[in-house]
């Protein structure tokens, strides 16, 4: 689990098997979201500003 390597990490899944017992059970293995291939770069953008806050998205130089 993320949490016995770093106990304050923050990970999102992301897997392209959607019934896969990580993604419908995500909280249990230490995610704090998951993410369906194929997805959208603003499904990204929303899912990391929804768990980490606007500062988390990275803006262009």
């Amino acid at each position: 689990m993320l949490q016995e390597t770093d106990g304050g990490v923050k990970a999102i899944v992301v897997s392209g098997y959607a019934d896969d017992p990580v993604m419908t059970n995500f909280r249990e293995y230490g995610f704090v979201a998951a993410l369906a291939k194929p997805y959208t770069v603003e499904q990204l953008r929303e899912t990391v500003i929804s768990e980490f806050g606007p500062e988390g998205v990275l803006t262009r130089a």
